[in-house]
C-alpha cells in the first residue's frame, strides 16, 4: 500500500491525479488489468494507488476522455477495444493481418515527399548518405481505432528522376490503399522481409496525435527492410511503422502462407 499524499500536488509538483493516471497507464500496458473483466472498484483502485477517491475519479475520468477505458453502466470500467495480433514472418502484409484476426482494416495516406537517407537507410537500403528517398507516410486503423502510422521509404533504384514521382506513388496508393500495389506499379510482384527490428519508447508530440493516444502510453516501433522476389537479396523498401502497445500484440512465427 502506497502511503495517501496530498491529493493535490505530487512528488515533483505534478498533480497527483496525472501521476495516478501514468500509473494506470503502465499497469495496463503491463497487462496487469484483465481486458475480459472490469477494472476494480473505485474505492480498491483508490487504496490500490494510495490516493483519494476524487484523485483516482479524476484520473480515470481523463483516460476515459483519451479513450483508454470506457465506463458502462450497470457493468463497471473496461479497457477499451479489442487487440490486432499482427503476425510478423517473412511475409508481412497489414490488411492480410487484420483480416486474419477477423478486423476489416482501414487505410489513409497521410503526405508523401521526399526525405534524405540517413544512416538507417543506408544500412537498410544500401544508399549513400543524404540520396533523395521518395516516402509515403500512411495511417491504418481497425475498429476505427489507429493502430499503425508507417513511413514507407522506397528503393531509389526502382523510380526514375524527377520530382513528381512521389505524387505518382500517392496516386497508387491513395486508389489501392495498398503498398504492395504501389510496388506493383514499379514492377516489384512480389516481395519478402529480409529483417525486422522491434523496439519500444514513448511517442513524441506527432505520433501521440496521429495515433489518439496519450503522451505516457508507449508505442512499438517496427523497422523492416522488404526485398523483391527474384531480386536476391536486394532491397527494395524500407519501413518504419509505430504502433500502440494497448492495441497491437506482435506475434513472431512461421508464415501461414510462403
Amino acid at each position: 500500500m502506497v502511503e495517501k499524499r496530498d491529493a493535490n500536488r505530487g512528488t515533483r509538483g505534478t498533480a497527483v491525479w496525472h501521476e495516478v493516471k501514468a500509473r494506470i497507464e503502465r499497469d495496463i500496458v503491463a497487462r496487469r488489468f484483465s481486458r475480459d473483466e472490469s477494472l476494480p472498484s473505485e474505492r480498491v483502485l483508490a487504496e490500490q494507488y494510495g490516493v483519494h477517491r476524487h484523485t483516482l475519479r479524476r484520473a480515470m475520468a481523463e483516460l476515459e476522455a483519451e479513450g483508454l477505458v470506457s465506463v458502462q453502466q450497470g457493468r463497471g470500467t473496461f479497457i477499451e477495444g479489442e487487440v490486432l495480433a499482427y503476425r510478423i514472418g517473412r511475409r508481412v502484409r497489414f490488411t492480410e493481418n487484420a483480416l486474419q484476426a477477423g478486423f476489416e482494416p482501414e487505410a489513409e495516406l497521410l503526405g508523401h515527399g521526399f526525405v534524405r537517407a540517413t544512416t538507417e537507410h543506408m544500412r537498410s537500403l544500401g544508399v549513400r548518405a543524404g540520396t533523395s528517398l521518395a516516402v509515403l507516410n500512411t495511417l491504418r486503423r481497425v475498429g476505427g481505432r489507429p493502430v499503425s502510422y508507417a513511413s514507407h521509404h522506397f528503393s531509389p533504384a526502382l523510380l526514375s528522376d524527377g520530382a513528381t514521382v512521389a505524387d505518382r506513388l500517392a496516386q497508387v496508393f491513395d486508389h489501392a490503399r495498398s503498398i504492395s500495389a504501389v510496388l506493383r506499379t514499379l514492377g516489384v510482384e512480389d516481395y519478402l522481409r529480409l529483417r525486422t527490428e522491434v523496439s519500444g519508447r514513448m511517442p513524441d508530440s506527432p505520433e501521440a496525435r496521429i495515433l489518439e493516444i496519450g503522451p505516457m502510453q508507449p508505442i512499438l516501433v517496427v523497422s523492416g527492410t522488404n526485398i523483391g522476389i527474384g531480386a536476391e537479396k536486394t532491397p527494395v523498401l524500407f519501413t518504419v511503422t509505430r504502433m500502440p502497445t494497448l492495441r497491437v500484440q506482435l506475434v513472431f512465427g512461421e508464415d501461414t502462407d510462403a
